[in-house]
């Protein structure tokens, strides 16, 4: 086995490993841990479809290994296993309009207004 195969195996565990422990994290949210929960089963397959192809069947890629290949087939097993189900944990944020709506207070609300030394005063 060559140190590629080494280094995607040891991404593929470290990325089941980070997707099951955010699974486990957000359980209470069920989306967002059904995804992180398959995106772990899908890193964790790769390491052992790798190990059962190299060292029991052994069976080999039908094209060539180049670095570029490597390195594109690296970048697209971190873009699915790792960034795919971060965009399903992310939440719609309110925009600035709808923030300041909740905020503000409305035009009829009577407030306190403390004054050392005179008292309360009440204004509409």
């Amino acid at each position: 086995m060559t140190a590629f195969w080494y280094v995607i195996s040891g991404l593929g565990i470290l990325a089941a490993i980070i997707n099951f422990s955010l699974a486990f994290a957000r359980r209470k949210q069920p989306m967002i841990a059904t995804a992180r929960l398959i995106a772990g089963l899908v890193a964790l397959a790769l390491p052992v479809v790798i190990i059962y192809g190299k060292l029991v069947a052994h069976l080999h890629p039908p094209f060539p290994l180049d670095w570029p290949t490597v390195f594109i087939a690296t970048g697209a097993f971190v873009f699915a296993v790792l960034l795919l189900p971060s965009y399903v944990d992310k939440t719609e944020k309110a925009s600035l309009q709808e923030r300041a709506e909740r905020v503000v207070r409305p035009a009829n609300a009577t407030i306190r207004l403390e004054k050392p030394g005179i008292g309360d005063e009440w204004v509409n």
